[in-house]
């Protein structure tokens, strides 16, 4: 078919724009139908001036205050990133590496917290991933962090019972200092849960670094941390306090909290810390803080949202994996 000059308006606007070809018409017809869709989600008329007419900057401007007010009301229910951008990740070889793409480039546009993505571990169980804090540590770390990053954190707990150490001890050893990088909870999370990642998301998760407490004393056992180094958490690793309440809690005052900030959209209501497992009860997870004032405990997060502490060896507290995209 010979290449034609067809004009085509936006959504009834009198303005037009020109084509030269049958595929830039079904682009220009499909761009239409989906900008009539989205106007199609928002619940009221989106009135242009008094007159009726409706225009798709409108539409934008009144859907972004619609998000905007669901956040703030903590009813913001989250997008399926696959399903929502399936037109860009079809350009990339899986939505793992379309997403990382996205991160990299600076340009999230489109993207909120609260999204997620649903990822299929190698087991079968299927995890829902949110998009918890963009760039939270961007320029920040001993080693700066240049690369633009996502952390990920999951709606479910692991259903199974996870302690943070065996024994009721939260102390660091000889070897390593850090309670946490010495605990149970951290070696189940590198040996055991990473691997069942699949490789699409392995290969886009990058090692995380923190500025740790120290708990350790060769001649006695301690019931405070002592200091702070920083260190690598590896690539899936557990949340602090401070990530989940914006201040140091049950842990120890200073020590505990090193350079970590609130994530403060995603974990702006009480009711945003609960965490469900598989069969959509309410569960307590661990946090990576050794609690303050005792040599047994570990800080957690309650199953009714407040903070909390265990001993170490509690078979009813679960872990809450967590990652961050952007390598």
């Amino acid at each position: 078919m010979a290449n034609t000059l067809v004009k085509i308006g936006i959504l009834g606007e009198e303005d037009a724009f020109e084509v030269e070809d049958e595929q830039a018409r079904a682009d220009a017809a499909s761009a239409n139908q989906k900008a009539d869709q989205a106007l199609g989600m928002f619940p009221v008329s989106i009135q242009n001036g008094g007159t009726g007419a409706t225009t798709v900057e409108q539409a934008r401007l009144q859907l972004e205050t619609h998000y905007d007010l669901q956040v703030l009301l903590g009813t913001y229910p989250g997008r399926d990133l696959m399903v929502l951008f399936a037109d860009e990740i079809a350009e990339y070889t899986d939505e793992a590496e379309w997403f990382n793409a996205r991160v990299m480039s600076g340009d999230i546009t489109g993207i909120r917290p609260f999204d997620y993505f649903d990822i299929t571990l190698t087991d079968g169980k299927v995890f829902r991933y949110r998009c918890a804090a963009y760039d939270p540590y961007l320029g920040a770390c001993d080693a700066e962090i240049t690369a633009h990053h996502m952390i990920m954190v999951p709606d479910q707990v692991w259903p199974d019972s996870v302690p943070w150490n065996t024994t009721n001890t939260n102390q660091g050893t000889a070897s390593e200092k850090h309670p946490y990088l010495a605990s149970n909870l951290h070696r189940w999370e590198v040996n055991t849960f990473y691997p069942l990642l699949p490789a699409k998301w392995r290969n886009v998760i990058a090692t995380h670094r923190a500025l740790l407490e120290e708990r350790y004393s060769a001649s006695s056992t301690l019931t405070d941390s002592t200091g702070w180094s920083w260190a690598d958490l590896g690539k899936v690793w557990s949340l602090s306090e401070t990530e989940v309440y914006g201040e140091v809690v049950w842990g120890t005052k200073a020590w505990s909290k090193g350079y970590d900030c609130h994530f403060a959209t995603f974990f702006a209501l009480t009711r945003h810390r609960i965490r469900r497992n598989f069969s959509d009860a309410r569960c307590g997870w661990w946090l990576r803080g050794a609690h303050g004032g005792n040599a047994a405990n570990a800080c957690t997060v309650h199953n009714n949202g407040n903070a909390h502490g265990y001993v170490a060896s509690n078979a009813g507290v679960r872990a809450l994996p967590c990652f961050r995209v952007g390598v």
